[in-house]
């Protein structure tokens, strides 16, 4: 008993086991449709805002604006008297030469309305249906099921992370940017003042020089002291020339740390469009694996129907064979009552035939009339009852006969059946099917064993049943009865007794 409690309890856990894991498998099936479905929309609308603005830009280039809300003040403000002063202005300046400066803003704005109408923002264009996705009917949780479910948990994971560092990288970027368009400002300064301070230290040089050389010319004159303010001016030059070389040589370098930003700026951005590539290539491996997965799943859920249908078939053939079972049991069942009732028949009859030849033996009635009639009567009526009962055990055997035969052929159909559920092409499709395929199959060997184990003990209960009345068909010995069985008549009184209780057996079994 507490056994048996014991693998009901087993028996219990597993079903929960198994419930919770489907269940968990579902909840991870609709967090990936999900995750896919958002990381989709995310992509198209960063790609359709990377389309819009290089749209901005173009045309920021084609209209030669500095900024799109110069264009907004422009058109929205209709009123404004000082419009047509700022088409002129924008209209006079240096790159009047490009053919488009001249526009009016109406027609400005349709040229916006061509370029950002071909541009999808919503990101349908791109995306998964995500209805279909997460329609999880009756497909089965194999392996491959498993197989593919972890390769697309696995894709969006990368994916996430590759959209994480994506998007540091973008930020690092747009920080350094920021700093560079700071530091523009600066390297203008800078290379103007490097400017300044080149020319002031070429005058300087020359300032130098000329100093250098009337004080050379003057050092025998009787001027010392204006030599003396000249050497004190000249060291005064060379240390304005040495600051002024410092000062070059720290804008050089921050001039430096400007190039190398940019080139810093530059690598990083080649790093973010290979990142984009890379993002690109997996987003598209993951559209592939979702088709896939579509397709393989369609396929899954016809094959199912399939083999639902084909169970409700073989279901309905089983019933179907049940029935034909149950009332040919019910037939061979009336038939072994009417042939054990034969049986039991001839069984008395051949124990009433041996009591009458007893009886005859024993009295002797040879001599009464009326007794030459009983006993000849009763010795007929015996003899009759035997010959009817070997009769229709005959029929009964004969019948056990052709039962045994239609068993045996049913029998041969059903093992056929049960090869061909074993053979190699059923191996061959349970190895590509998945586990449902495999339980229905499986379902439907045991139903075509047991049925034939059914039949094997019908064929067996039928031969044994005709055994016995074979057996009993030669204990009695038809044969040297009817040799023997006149042999009692002696007299025509006799026979004509015999005659008569024969004639009217006859007319009343008609």
């Amino acid at each position: 008993m507490a056994s048996l409690w014991g693998a009901f309890v087993n028996y219990e856990n597993q079903n929960n086991v198994h419930e919770e894991n489907e269940r968990l498998t579902l909840n991870l099936q609709a967090a990936i449709n999900e995750s896919a479905l958002n990381l989709e929309r995310a992509i198209a609308k960063e790609m359709a805002f990377e389309n819009l603005k290089q749209k901005v830009e173009k045309l920021k280039e084609k209209f030669n604006f500095h900024s799109i809300s110069h264009l907004d003040e422009t058109y929205v403000k209709p009123e404004n008297d000082g419009m047509e002063t700022e088409s002129e202005t924008v209209d006079s300046e240096p790159n009047s030469d490009i053919p488009h400066a001249k526009i009016h803003p109406e027609e400005i704005y349709k040229e916006m309305e061509t370029f950002f109408g071909d541009i999808d923002t919503s990101g349908e264009g791109v995306m998964l249906s995500g209805k279909e996705e997460g329609e999880e009917g009756g497909v089965p949780h194999s392996d491959q099921h498993n197989v593919m479910m972890e390769r697309r948990a696995e894709l969006n994971r990368d994916l996430a992370d590759l959209n994480g560092r994506l998007e540091n990288a973008e930020a690092y970027r747009k920080q350094l940017m920021q700093s560079s368009e700071s530091w523009d400002s600066i390297k203008l300064k800078y290379e103007d003042n490097i400017k300044n301070l080149e020319m002031n230290i070429e005058k300087l040089q020359e300032e130098k020089g000329q100093l250098h050389k009337e004080l050379h010319n003057k050092t025998n004159s009787a001027a010392s002291k204006i030599a003396e303010t000249r050497r004190q001016k000249l060291q005064q030059l060379e240390a304005q020339i040495g600051d002024m070389r410092s000062k070059i040589k720290e804008q050089s370098k921050m001039l430096k740390m400007k190039q190398q930003k940019e080139e810093q700026v530059c690598k990083l951005s080649q790093e973010i469009q290979l990142m984009k590539q890379q993002r690109v290539k997996m987003y598209k491996q993951l559209k592939e694996d979702n088709a896939n997965f579509q397709k393989w799943r369609q396929a899954k859920n016809k094959e199912v129907m399939q083999l639902k249908a084909k169970e409700r078939k073989h279901q309905a053939e089983m019933a179907k064979m049940e029935r034909q079972s149950e009332r040919q049991q019910t037939v061979l069942r009336r038939k072994a009552e009417e042939a054990a009732a034969a049986n039991r028949r001839l069984k008395e009859a051949l124990g009433r035939q041996k009591q009458a030849h007893d009886e005859r033996n024993r009295k002797q009635e040879t001599n009464e009339a009326s007794g030459i009639g009983n006993r000849v009567r009763k010795l007929l009526s015996h003899d009759l009852d035997v010959a009817v009962s070997v009769e229709e055990v005959k029929r009964h055997k004969q019948r056990f006969l052709v039962d045994r035969k239609e068993l045996t052929q049913h029998l041969q159909e059903l093992r056929s059946q049960l090869d061909e559920a074993l053979g190699p092409g059923a191996s061959k499709r349970r190895t590509l099917n998945d586990s449902s395929s495999k339980d229905v199959e499986s379902k439907e060997v045991e139903e075509l064993r047991l049925e034939i184990k059914r039949y094997e003990s019908d064929i067996e209960l039928r031969t044994a049943q005709i055994s016995d009345l074979q057996q009993k068909l030669l204990d009695v010995d038809q044969d040297e009865k009817t040799k023997t069985r006149f042999n009692s008549l002696h007299t025509m009184t006799e026979a004509k007794c015999g005659l008569r209780f024969l004639l009217n057996q006859a007319v009343e079994a008609k």
